[in-house]
C-alpha cells in the first residue's frame, strides 16, 4: 500500500491540497485517457500504443528511458483480451540523476478548470520506490519550470511492495494556472527516497537497479467540475436537555445543497464547563451525504452521563470545525445545557404558613400603581404610594378577606410621591419636587383620613421613608440622582425630622441632615476599598445616592443601603454623623452555589456557571438581633446608572473583552451563554487598556445575612431564589418577567 509521504515533504504538500482522493469521485470532462492497448485488439499486451484512447494529448518518455509494452492492470481495463501496460525502463544509474527520467504528458486546458490526474503504476522489485508527478505552466518553452507536485513513496519490505501495482491520484485543482491552459504538461519521475537520500529499491531484499521497470496502465487527465459544497448551520441555538436522558443529539440542517459528499466536525468551546466525565462524543465528525436537501438534517449524538453529583447546570458550546466540502458560518454555535437532576430547589419547612385571604387593585396598571404600603394598626387602614397616579390610595384593611378603598388623595400639589410609613396615626409621605427633581424635596403629613398636618422641606429626591422605633423621629433616604444629561449632580444624604413636639408642630429648625461631604477627597482610598464611585463629578458625596435606611431597636445606629455604589454607609443617630462605609465587594458566579440563568433568550432556564462576578448592589434592608449581634439583611436588586450623560450598562455581547484571558470571546458574547446579560462598563478594566478582564454584573440575585459589627458575609441565598421560581408549578412561567 502507498504509504504518507516523509515528515520533511509534509508542509508543502499539504499547503497545495488536502483531500484529493474525495473529489475525483463527482462526475469529470476527460481531457486525455490512455489505457495503452493497440488500436485495432490484437489479443496481446505487448503490443500497444502511446496515442490517447480518448480524449487528446501526447506521452514522451524523458531522462533516457527506453520502453516497451506488457499486461496493464487487470480486471480494471475492461479489454481483458488486448489489456497493454506501457512499460518503462533504463533509469539512472544509483545516486545520479533524480527526478530526470520517466514520462511526459502535454495536454490542452482550454476551455476546462479543477484539473486532476490518476494513474496506475506497477514497480518491479529493483525500480526506484520513490516516485514524483510533476507539473509546469508552460511546456512550450525551450527550459520549462517543474514543480514537484505530489510524492508518491512508501518504506520498501521484503513482500508486497515491489512488483506491485499502485493506484496514483492527485487533484491539481488549487493551481490555478493549469486551468484554460493550451501548454499545460505533467511528469511522472523517478527520485531519491526523501529520507536515504538515494534510490531504494521497491523491495527491500532486492537492490536498486537501472533495468528496473515502472510499468503505466489507465492514465487520465481530466477536468473536475467546481465543487459546491453544501452550507450547514445549527438547527436550532440552543437546547436543553435532563441529565437522566441518556443520549442527547445536536443537530445541524441543510441551508444550500451542496454537489459532492462531505463532512464536518464538531468542536467545543473552552469555555463549555460540561467536562469528559460529564458526556462522551460518539463521534466528533458526521459525514454529509450527496444525497441532502435543503433543511434535511443530520446530528451528532452525545451520551450524557447522569451522576449522582449535585451540581449547577452544565453546558456545551458547540461549534462547527473542518468542514471537508461543507460550510458553514464562523459564528455558528449551539448550546446544549444540560440540566442537573441532583440538585432541587430547597423544600419549604412551612414555619411560617401564609394563606391568602383576599387582595386589592388599585385600578389600571398603566395608570395605577402600589410599589410602597404601610399599614396601620389603629385606623386598620393601608396606606399606598401610587405613585404612576399621582396619588395615596387609602384602604380599608378592617376585614383583611375584603379589603376596599376608603378614599384617594391626589399629591399633584406636593409633588410626586415615592414612598409611605404611619405610625400612631401619623401618615409620612416622602415627596420629590416636580419642578425641578435636583432640588429639595419634601415630608408630608397627613392623618389616616388624608387631611394634611404638616409639611417641611428635606434633602434631595427622598425616596425611602420611616420612623424610628419611639416614634420621635422621621428619617428619609435622599436618592440625589442627577438629571439626564448629568450636568446637575446633586448631593445624596439621610434627612432627620424631630417630631418629637407633634408632627402639627414641626418647622424647618425640626430638620437636620446627615451628609457624605467629610468622605470628599478620599474618593480614590474608597475605590481600593471596593466602593463604587463613578460619577461624572467623581466627587463622593455626589456620587452617593441613600437608598433605604434600616434602624437598630435601641434608635441610636442605622445603617443605608447605597445601592449604585454597592456599599453601605453605617449613621450615628445619637449625633447625626456617618461612622462608616461598607463596601460589600462581589458574589463569584463561577462557583455552582451561585449558578444563574444568564440568558432570557434560551428555550429552558439553565442555572449555570460563568465567569463574571455579581455586584450585591442592594436595595432594601432590615436587621434583626440575636442576642446582642445585629444582623443586616440586603436584598440584592442590583440597578445600573443609565442616563443619557452617563450610561454604564451595556450587554456582554458589545463589550469588548481582553483577548487573552477571554480567547475566543465570541463564544461567550453569544446570546445563548452571556451575550443578553448586561454588565457594567465602569468596572473590569483592571490594566487601563480599553478592555475588559474581569466582567461585573448586577444584583447578586439573592439576600444576604452581614454581622453588622464586622462587616461580613454570613449567609446569602445563593441560587435559591432563581431555583425555587423557576420550578415552581405557578411562577415557573413569570421566571424572566420585568417589573
Amino acid at each position: 500500500m502507498l504509504t504518507l509521504q516523509k515528515k520533511k515533504m509534509k508542509k508543502f504538500l499539504f499547503c497545495l491540497w488536502a483531500g484529493s482522493f474525495t473529489s475525483l469521485a463527482v462526475s469529470q470532462t476527460t481531457i486525455g485517457f490512455w489505457d495503452f492497448n493497440s488500436t485495432a485488439n490484437d489479443a496481446t499486451p505487448a503490443t500497444g500504443t502511446i496515442l490517447p484512447s480518448s480524449g487528446a494529448g501526447t506521452i514522451t518518455t524523458i531522462g533516457g528511458i527506453t520502453t516497451t509494452f506488457a499486461a496493464g492492470l487487470s480486471p480494471n481495463d475492461p479489454n481483458t483480451t488486448d489489456n497493454s501496460g506501457y512499460n518503462t525502463t533504463t533509469y539512472p544509474a544509483q545516486g545520479t540523476n533524480p527526478k530526470t527520467a520517466g514520462i511526459q504528458i502535454d495536454v490542452n486546458t482550454t476551455g476546462l478548470q479543477n484539473i486532476a490526474i490518476e494513474f496506475q503504476q506497477r514497480l518491479s522489485n529493483t525500480a526506484a520506490n520513490t516516485w514524483i508527478l510533476q507539473y509546469t505552466t508552460d511546456a512550450s518553452v525551450g527550459a520549462p519550470v517543474w514543480v514537484d507536485a505530489q510524492v508518491f513513496t512508501f518504506t520498501p519490505a521484503a513482500s508486497g511492495t515491489g512488483d506491485t501495482w499502485y493506484n496514483r491520484t492527485f487533484n491539481l485543482s488549487a493551481v490555478t494556472a493549469l486551468n484554460n491552459n493550451a501548454n499545460a504538461a505533467f511528469r511522472i519521475v523517478s527520485a531519491f527516497d526523501p529520507v536515504a537520500g538515494q534510490y531504494l529499491a521497491a523491495k527491500s531484499t532486492s537492490a536498486y537497479a537501472a533495468g528496473g521497470t515502472s510499468r503505466f496502465d489507465l492514465l487520465k487527465i481530466q477536468s473536475l467540475p467546481s465543487i459546491t459544497p453544501y452550507t450547514l448551520a445549527f438547527l436550532k441555538t440552543d437546547k436543553t436537555v435532563s441529565e437522566s436522558v441518556g443520549t442527547a443529539k445536536v443537530w445541524l440542517k441543510v441551508t444550500n445543497v451542496g454537489n459532492t459528499t462531505g463532512s464536518v466536525d464538531l468542536s467545543l468551546s473552552s469555555y463549555s464547563n460540561a467536562n469528559a466525565s460529564d458526556r462522551t462524543i460518539v463521534s466528533t465528525t458526521i459525514p454529509v451525504s450527496d444525497t441532502l436537501g435543503v433543511n434535511d438534517t443530520i446530528a451528532f449524538t452525545i451520551n450524557i452521563n447522569d451522576d449522582a453529583i449535585a451540581e449547577s447546570d452544565e453546558y456545551m458550546i458547540c461549534k462547527l470545525a473542518n468542514g471537508v466540502n461543507a460550510t458553514f458560518a464562523a459564528s455558528a454555535q449551539h448550546t446544549l445545557f444540560i440540566k442537573d437532576n441532583d440538585k432541587t430547589a430547597p423544600i419549604a419547612t412551612n414555619q411560617l404558613d401564609l394563606t391568602l385571604l383576599g387582595s386589592f387593585n388599585n385600578g389600571n396598571p398603566s395608570s395605577n400603581s402600589a410599589e410602597i404600603s404601610a399599614y396601620d394598626a389603629l385606623s386598620k387602614r393601608i396606606f399606598i404610594a401610587n405613585s404612576i397616579g399621582s396619588k395615596l390610595d387609602i384602604v380599608n384593611f378592617s376585614n383583611p378577606s375584603a379589603p376596599i378603598l376608603h378614599n384617594s388623595i391626589n399629591i399633584t400639589p406636593y409633588g410626586a410621591i415615592n414612598s409611605v410609613a404611619v405610625r400612631n396615626g401619623v401618615v409620612a409621605l416622602a415627596i420629590e419636587n416636580t419642578v425641578d427633581r435636583q432640588d429639595s424635596g419634601k415630608v408630608v403629613f397627613l392623618d389616616t383620613n388624608g387631611v394634611l398636618i404638616s409639611q417641611v422641606t428635606v434633602g434631595i429626591l427622598p425616596d425611602m421613608i420611616t420612623f424610628n422605633h419611639n416614634g420621635t423621629k422621621v428619617y428619609t433616604a435622599n436618592e440625589a440622582e442627577p438629571n439626564d444629561t448629568y450636568t446637575n449632580d446633586p448631593d445624596g444624604s439621610v434627612s432627620v425630622i424631630d417630631i418629637s413636639a407633634g408632627v402639627a408642630n414641626i418647622t424647618s429648625s425640626s430638620v437636620s441632615h446627615i451628609t457624605f461631604t467629610s468622605f470628599n477627597g478620599q474618593e480614590a482610598t474608597l475605590r481600593s476599598q471596593g466602593i463604587r464611585i463613578y460619577g461624572v463629578s467623581g466627587v463622593a458625596s455626589k456620587d452617593f445616592e441613600p437608598e433605604y435606611i434600616t434602624i437598630s431597636d435601641d434608635d441610636t445606629k442605622a445603617w443605608v443601603t447605597l445601592q449604585e455604589n454597592n456599599a453601605l454607609a453605617e449613621l450615628d443617630l445619637t449625633n447625626n454623623s456617618v461612622i462608616r462605609l461598607i463596601p460589600l465587594g462581589t458574589k463569584d458566579h463561577s462557583i455552582a452555589a451561585n449558578a444563574i440563568d444568564a440568558s432570557n433568550t434560551t428555550s429552558d432556564v439553565n442555572l449555570s456557571t460563568f465567569p463574571v462576578k455579581g455586584m450585591y448592589l442592594p436595595d432594601a434592608i432590615s436587621h434583626y438581633t440575636v442576642g446582642n449581634t445585629i444582623y443586616l439583611l440586603t436584598a440584592n436588586e442590583g440597578d445600573a446608572r443609565a442616563w443619557t450623560g452617563l450610561n454604564e450598562e451595556s450587554r456582554i455581547s458589545a463589550m469588548n473583552l481582553d483577548a487573552t484571558i477571554f480567547p475566543n470571546a465570541a463564544d461567550l458574547k453569544n446570546n445563548m451563554v452571556l451575550g443578553r446579560l448586561n454588565a457594567s462598563t465602569k468596572m473590569g478594566d483592571i490594566d487601563n487598556d480599553g478592555d475588559f478582564d474581569e466582567i461585573y454584573v448586577y444584583g447578586a440575585r439573592s439576600f444576604s445575612v452581614w454581622d453588622a459589627t464586622t462587616a461580613t458575609l454570613v449567609y446569602d441565598s445563593g441560587d435559591d431564589f432563581e431555583r425555587i421560581t423557576s420550578t415552581h408549578s405557578s411562577y415557573a412561567s413569570m421566571f424572566n418577567a420585568s417589573n
